[in-house]
């Protein structure tokens, strides 16, 4: 788009041949560095990887965030269905609207700016994420641009301080072990935000075909944490595996009365305690 607002080209991302459409929230799309960022709804998706539809009399809506890069170089690699679109396309179309200089000036130092924008979406980080049983809020699985994924769902239940406690993939999913045999060497044990997840113990590849071992005597490792084992197939595919790991608090236990410790004891007597 030019300064004026005259719109000169675009791209259109789309689910291909499923019978879904994306509902792109009000005041929800921006440009940031090299991205399209922009939020909404749909019930279902339709990608270069994976296609899962729902029922369309009662359709399950999912809200997403999607970042989209634009660039040429990426262009080729990305998973969605998508196609440039000209001026020209844009002028036959029936989404082409003309903007002018009050639509597109700068709105950064506006304060009454967020009063005016009905349905807002905005993206943010939730102390809450992950808080949650799997099967209710990871909707979107499998990942829209991963050959495959699945959830780990018995998960790992872990005392903290206690001595380090294994979950072996093969012994507890056979969907996840497939997945895992399907990873190159190079695996990333992460948090859902992207950070390392080797706090709670560490991955072993080799032991039983693929391991997880929690260990932490950390207080602020106590809770649920959802994390993702990562990798790429042999083909540079994304492929993931989801294990909740929750670390409860390890203290004392509590007596109904006070534990007698000390005791006075006669010569020879026998006392059983």
């Amino acid at each position: 788009m030019k300064e004026s607002g005259k719109v000169m080209s675009g791209y259109n991302i789309n689910f291909y041949d499923a019978d879904i459409s994306m509902l792109v929230g009000d005041n929800s799309m921006f440009i940031h560095e090299n991205f399209y960022i922009f939020g909404g709804q749909s019930w279902g998706f339709n990608t270069k990887q994976q296609n899962v539809t729902y029922d369309v009399e009662n359709p399950v809506y999912n809200s997403y965030v999607f970042k989209y890069d634009y660039s040429e170089e990426a262009y080729n690699d990305n998973c969605f269905y998508q196609a440039k679109m000209s001026r020209a396309d844009l002028d036959d179309s029936s989404i082409f609207v003309e903007y002018d200089d009050d639509d597109t000036q700068s709105k950064t130092v506006d304060r009454y700016l967020f009063s005016q924008m009905n349905n807002l979406f905005l993206g943010y980080e939730s102390r809450y994420s992950g808080a949650f049983d799997l099967q209710d809020t990871f909707k979107t699985n499998p990942r829209m641009c991963a050959l495959a994924t699945t959830n780990l769902t018995t998960g790992v239940n872990y005392y903290r301080g206690k001595q380090e406690v294994s979950y072996i993939v093969s012994a507890e999913s056979t969907d996840g072990n497939a997945i895992i045999n399907n990873m190159d060497t190079d695996k990333d044990w992460i948090f859902q935000n992207g950070t390392s997840a080797q706090n709670l113990g560490r991955y072993d590849s080799y032991d039983n075909g693929g391991t997880f071992y929690v260990e932490t005597s950390n207080e602020d490792d106590v809770g649920k944490h959802r994390t993702i084992l990562r990798g790429c197939s042999r083909l540079n595919n994304l492929v993931e595996t989801y294990l909740y790991v929750e670390v409860f608090n390890n203290k004392y236990p509590d007596f109904a009365t006070d534990v007698e410790d000390s005791f006075l004891v006669e010569v020879d007597q026998v006392f059983e305690y």
